[in-house]
């Protein structure tokens, strides 16, 4: 009797999570299909092409001074995808032109195709181009997430095709996305996503993927490659005294970090966790300092720097700390790299 009752226990659990993960997927709100792209500013004149290699060098031979590129290095890129990719005029063998959506639109892109979903914009070496790249979240299956993707897709054209985007190229991996979204200027890409409809865009972002540490490119590199400073804010964290290691670490890790995700122009955003100090024997007096951990962030520029330093999400971060960090000290750093990553 006990084993009936219990299998008829764990029958019942098993299926009121389903009816509820169900119900959970039916509650996003429904977006319209775009069923075509919209524009041909490219496509009718000189299409673009979704272009990656593992070395910048292997642009140099397809590409001239009046050549477009617009690219950037990814840390960790997708399987299938090298670590330089760009959006670029060229027609060499590692870049994929770029189509118009097929019939069916947006819901019926394949996979590791790029697409023109926004093509308005005539000339991509003005005006403002963002990078999108992002792995998908391990909670859902390659199916699952092309389909969240797609929608996303619909989402984003729907909140800024007629607020100064107008382009929008997207390649669709089966775990993963590359997108290209071009702006009249950069001042009009921030207004948008500013906004609180404009948010949720990133926000839905954020529910299926996550993003891909990259830095840009100097357009210029064809002639002489220019080194990129990058600001960055190093902070030491210590616990308070009444808090156990494993609580401070928990809360870090757990509770406060992912917080970082809202904040608007960082590049990158680390936590380090100190293991073990040692002291020098040779000269160099020890210095005795309290740490149990080293945040720090990364931004490209000033502007980046400001927009998030004045950011409700910054101010979030900040107003967290508070509640268990016992001592902290701030360095605004400029990096100069002497040997580059390999």
């Amino acid at each position: 009797m006990f084993f009936r009752y219990f299998r008829y226990y764990v029958s019942l659990t098993i299926l009121t999570f389903l009816y509820s993960f169900a119900w959970g997927q039916n509650t996003l709100t429904e977006i319209p299909n775009i069923d075509k792209t919209i524009g041909n500013a490219t496509l009718a004149n000189k299409p673009l092409s979704f272009c990656n290699a593992n070395e910048l060098d292997s642009f140099a031979s397809n590409l001239n001074s009046s050549s477009l590129f617009i690219g950037w290095e990814i840390e960790g890129p997708p399987s299938g995808i090298g670590k330089v990719v760009s959006i670029s005029d060229s027609k060499s063998s590692n870049c994929t032109t770029v189509q118009p959506l097929p019939s069916g639109g947006v819901m019926n892109m394949k996979t590791r195709t790029p697409y023109a979903i926004v093509d308005n914009a005539p000339d991509w070496s003005k005006g403002f181009t963002a990078l999108v790249m992002t792995r998908k979240n391990a909670s859902f299956t390659d199916d699952a997430y092309l389909a969240r993707l797609r929608r996303h897709v619909n989402l984003v054209t729907q909140l800024f095709s007629t607020n100064g985007m107008d382009g929008y190229f997207v390649y669709a991996g089966e775990d993963h996305e590359w997108a290209y979204l071009h702006w009249t200027d950069q001042e009009t890409a921030k207004k948008a996503f500013a906004t609180e409809q404009g948010a949720t865009g990133p926000k839905d972002s954020r529910s299926i993927q996550d993003p891909l540490p990259r830095k840009p490119i100097a357009p210029n590199f064809l002639k002489a490659p220019q080194a990129t400073k990058m600001i960055k804010r190093a902070s030491l964290l210590a616990r308070k005294p009444d808090q156990s290691r494993e609580e401070f670490l928990k809360h870090w890790l757990e509770v406060h970090a992912p917080i970082a995700y809202g904040i608007p122009g960082i590049y990158k955003y680390t936590c380090t966790v100190i293991t073990k100090s040692t002291h020098r024997k040779d000269g160099p007096l020890p210095m005795e300092v309290e740490v149990d951990g080293i945040a720090e962030m990364w931004f490209e520029d000033q502007a980046s720097f400001d927009l998030a330093i004045k950011s409700p999400a910054f101010a979030a971060l900040r107003a967290d700390g508070a509640a268990f960090i016992g001592k902290e000290i701030d360095f605004i750093t400029e990096e100069n790299v002497i040997v580059p990553r390999r």
